[in-house]
């Protein structure tokens, strides 16, 4: 009994190791090889580095005349390297279009719209009293001062600045003041 269990374990063992088999997803598939497909993709590959390689040269060309001119305009004088470069045309790549009008330059929406609406705020002293006191009057809540402010852009040049304070005493100009950002010329 024991020797035929000591025999069976290992023989089970060889069986499956040699009728045994790998799987089938476990062996690695490599796709079919289209040699014609894989040429084509080469090719197109090819043929648009060149058409880049092309639109790269056109555009630093335009560029070099570009600054070429601007130096030109401008009455510098020319680097060594710039003027030993031609003065080449720039190549018509796009067809030219007509100027569009521009409009013109002013003072941002924001700045323009706090004019006639300017920058606003309310700081109010409110006091409030608790308890009874037979010798203090004073009522259980009041408003003893308040202050507002107005702050604006006047215009591209200037800034004001107005703090009112209203209490018991009446509606007082605590502070006013206009500052100048910059001068027009």
């Amino acid at each position: 009994m024991r020797v035929i269990r000591i025999w069976i374990v290992p023989a089970g063992l060889l069986t499956t190791l040699l009728w045994s088999s790998p799987a089938s997803a476990q062996v690695p598939v490599a796709p079919p090889v289209q040699p014609a497909a894989v040429t084509e993709v080469r090719d197109e590959l090819e043929r648009l580095r060149k058409e880049f390689d092309a639109i790269r040269k056109a555009y630093d060309e335009r560029l070099l005349a570009l600054e070429q001119r601007l130096t030109q305009i401008g009455g510098g004088p020319l680097s060594p390297a710039e003027a030993a470069a031609p003065l080449a045309p720039p190549p018509a790549l796009v067809a030219p279009q007509e100027p569009q009008p521009q409009a013109p330059i002013s003072a941002a929406p924001t700045q323009s719209s706090k004019i006639f609406n300017p920058d606003t705020s309310v700081i109010g002293n409110f006091v409030g009293v608790g308890g009874k006191n037979p010798f203090n009057t004073q009522p259980a809540f009041q408003l003893s001062e308040a202050e507002v402010s107005f702050q604006a852009i006047v215009d591209p040049y200037a800034r004001a600045d107005f703090f009112l304070s209203a209490g018991p005493e009446g509606l007082d100009v605590e502070e006013g003041y206009i500052t100048f950002t910059s001068l027009p010329a």
